[in-house]
Parts: structure tokens; C-alpha cells; sequence
């Protein structure tokens, strides 16, 4: 099911990377692979609750994981939860500090919650705020997702 999925996810059909993640979770409930791919894909899709059920289930079987906890975040954000997702995204970075991509979520989030911007509701939402506030990484790199 993860193969198949990780196809689909490769086609951008990521509806059908969903189901094949989710029904992979339904032979193997708590595999974290699984797990963090079926929230991937959900945040592609704009669907931030749901990827944020995914995106626990990873971090609950793998906690010191911190790019599973940076996932988290990204899904707490997409599902409107930006106070969570800083506080998560603070927990990523104190278990993995020099990570670039959760040092740009990080700011992200801390943007939405400062400026009081609409949550983003997708992951191109999310790429759109870094783009117009000029958030890039640690080496001044912008962010290529």
C-alpha cells in the first residue's frame, strides 16, 4: 500500500496516494510510514484535521522523530491550530535545532500568529506566505517544496 501510494503521490494524484496510505493504516494501524505519508498527503489536499490524526499517529510511535513532529505542525497549521503548531514546531526544533525546514515552518507559523494572517489552508498557502514574506532557510536559501 505505502508503494502504491508513494506512486500516487509522485503522479500528484494525492487523493489516491490518501487511500492507499489509509488503507495501508487499516492492515497496519500506528505504522508511522504510513502514517506520515497519509498526512502529507492530506495537507497537499487541504484536509487539516485529517492530517493532523495522521501526523500523530507518527509522531506517538516515533517522539523523537523530529521531522515527524515538524509534519505535525504543518498539519496543526492547515487545520487552523497555529498556537499548537508553534509549540510543536518548537518541539521539533529543540529535537533537531539546525533543521532548515522546521526553522521555515517555524517562522511561518510565528508570522500567522504576529500578523494575525488567515491560516493557510493547504500546502500552497503555506509556500505562498513564505514566498511573499521573503521567509527562507538558515543558509538564505528560499525554500524549494
Amino acid at each position: 500500500m505505502w508503494v502504491a501510494g508513494k506512486v500516487h503521490q509522485r503522479l500528484g494524484d494525492f487523493s489516491m496516494a490518501l487511500k492507499y496510505f489509509t488503507r495501508g493504516l487499516e492492515v497496519r494501524p500506528g505504522q508511522p510510514d504510513l502514517a506520515i505519508e497519509a498526512a502529507l498527503a492530506a495537507i497537499q489536499l487541504g484536509h487539516g484535521e485529517q492530517a493532523e490524526r495522521f501526523a500523530r499517529i507518527a509522531v506517538k510511535a516515533r517522539p523523537e522523530d523530529a521531522g515527524h513532529r515538524a509534519d505535525l505542525a504543518l498539519a496543526l497549521l492547515v487545520a487552523g491550530k497555529a498556537d499548537e503548531a508553534k509549540f510543536t514546531a518548537e518541539e521539533a526544533l529543540r529535537l533537531a535545532p539546525g533543521d532548515g525546514i522546521s526553522q521555515i515552518l517555524h517562522r511561518i507559523i510565528c508570522l500567522v500568529i504576529k500578523e494575525d494572517l488567515p491560516h493557510p489552508k493547504s500546502i500552497h498557502e503555506v509556500q505562498q506566505i513564505a514566498k511573499t514574506h521573503g521567509i527562507t532557510n538558515a543558509q538564505g536559501v528560499p525554500p524549494r517544496r
